[in-house]
């Protein structure tokens, strides 16, 4: 449902812009984006913003993400992707078209679907006892096991060396005291009854 809504954005923008150059044979993407054209862009405008509202819900951030935000969702979903795929599961939106395309390592399924909403992405903190508490509780809301990948990128911020390095010691640490446990899958926190 969220990408038919997507969709329908998508084409209304376009189909606005195609409007609007063909009033004047001079006007161009470039100048329609870059001059705003003395007013002609308002109603692009709002389009565009009911695609971002749109990709938003479709994604399940919540509406007011700051640009960083998002980029630090982009990143984790592409680091759980190329989990994914390290993982021999490769996943095709549309695969009469990619399966053929694709070399893939290990197996690959063909699964026809949209991406699954995304968690928020929590702030990092800074005091390791707050990091402490955050992970435990990313991690006993999950359903399965999160790489050290998965995890890093439910929380703001690139996934540099830095970032993962602060992750995989607090695995480490919270392994010891036996909070948590290691799969193949990745790190998981034991059901409390």
């Amino acid at each position: 449902m969220a990408g038919l809504e997507i969709g329908v954005a998508a084409e209304a923008i376009e189909a606005q812009r195609q409007k609007l150059m063909a009033l004047d044979d001079a006007l161009t993407m470039t100048v329609l984006y870059n001059e705003r054209c003395s007013g002609r862009f308002d109603e692009l405008d709002r389009l565009h913003r009911e695609l971002d509202a749109a990709v938003h819900r479709a994604y399940g951030w919540h509406p007011g993400m700051t640009d960083e935000a998002i980029l630090a969702a982009l990143l984790a979903l592409n680091q759980e992707r190329a989990d994914q795929e390290a993982r021999g599961d490769v996943r095709f939106l549309r695969p009469a078209y990619q399966q053929d395309r694709v070399k893939p390592a290990g197996r690959a399924r063909a699964v026809e679907t949209l991406r699954p909403q995304t968690r928020d992405i929590r702030p990092l903190p800074e005091a390791p006892e707050k990091l402490a508490a955050e992970v435990l509780d990313v991690l006993r809301l999950e359903k399965g096991p999160l790489s050290v990948g998965e995890l890093s990128g439910r929380f703001a911020g690139p996934n540099g060396r830095r970032k993962m390095d602060r992750f995989e010691q607090m695995l480490a640490i919270l392994a010891v005291a036996g909070s948590i446990h290691r799969t193949d899958e990745g790190w998981f926190s034991p059901r409390r009854h």
